[in-house]
């Protein structure tokens, strides 16, 4: 079974503007970001491959996800689910269980849902520099100046928060972001061919 937007793309819509409109805090400096922002602004549709809506937030302090988290599931309405992860990256994983799950390669045994969006956290630094929070693959860091204040990117008919400067924040986090770019596992990024 495919795990692709192209087979899921509604239901993770459904979920993230369930999340944009209900459930995320109000306070919190948030924007879609890696694939989901990758497909807007391309082409302001999914990426069909991609596996899960991605949110980006900006904390200032570690025990701001744990904060996130409870007030996540406090709004949450059913079905949805939320979990916690602090294996391979620090994030809240919101998600439908009724769509089923698949094992993630290469992540120890993780499993991962069908339906799922991804609150992935980036610690902002005393330097103005925001560091994703991930212990795999690119590690990246942007500048708050790129990211805040967010504006407006539309993917899939709907208006989402992005980064003040969606392509620069693309270009670090991905290398090339042109369509057919290939993944270069000793940069841990995409080049052009």
């Amino acid at each position: 079974m495919g795990t692709g937007c192209d087979i899921w793309g509604s239901k993770r819509m459904e979920l993230a503007i369930t999340l944009r409109d209900l459930v995320l805090p109000k306070d919190l400096d948030w924007f879609i970001e890696n694939g989901s922002l990758l497909g807007a602004f391309r082409s302001g549709k999914f990426i069909p491959h991609d596996d899960d809506f991605d949110i980006g937030a900006i904390i200032v302090d570690m025990d701001n996800i744990e904060n996130i988290y409870r007030c996540i599931q406090d709004k949450l309405p059913l079905p949805y689910k939320a979990r916690r992860i602090s294996s391979y990256a620090d994030k809240i994983e919101v998600y439908d269980p009724s769509y089923g799950s698949y094992m993630l390669e290469g992540y120890d045994g993780a499993d991962f849902h069908y339906v799922t969006v991804d609150v992935q956290f980036h610690l902002l630094g005393d330097s103005g520099i925001c560091k994703a929070l991930y212990r795999r693959g690119n590690q990246y860091e942007f500048k708050l100046e790129d990211s805040l204040p967010t504006s407006e990117i539309s993917l899939e008919g709907e208006s989402f928060p992005c980064p003040k400067n969606p392509e620069k924040l693309l270009l670090t986090r991905y290398g090339s972001i042109r369509e057919g770019a290939v993944y270069n596992p000793d940069l841990k990024k995409y080049v052009d061919m």
